[in-house]
């Protein structure tokens, strides 16, 4: 399951837990137990929010005014990190 939490993320920006709970045919629950075990590992990481606002962010789409769900992908690792 945790591969293929990773093969979904892999195809997307961003998703919520909710949405990857969606895709992946299972909890939120199980799924944020996931995200986090690989977010220990290094291999996932939550978006943050800015302050300022969404005007021109690749993710304003996903932001509400009164609820911003955590989105969560994959982690960026730079050619010298090891796998």
């Amino acid at each position: 399951m945790l591969e293929r939490l990773l093969f979904v993320l892999e195809g997307s920006q961003s998703l919520s837990v909710e949405e990857l709970a969606a895709r992946l045919q299972t909890t939120p629950a199980l799924v944020q137990m996931m995200l986090e075990h690989l977010a220990r590992q290094g291999r996932v990481e939550a978006v943050e929010f800015c302050e300022v606002g969404c005007e021109g962010c690749p993710l304003g789409s996903h932001c509400g005014a009164e609820k911003r769900p955590r989105l969560w992908q994959l982690k960026v690792r730079s050619r010298s990190e090891p796998r």
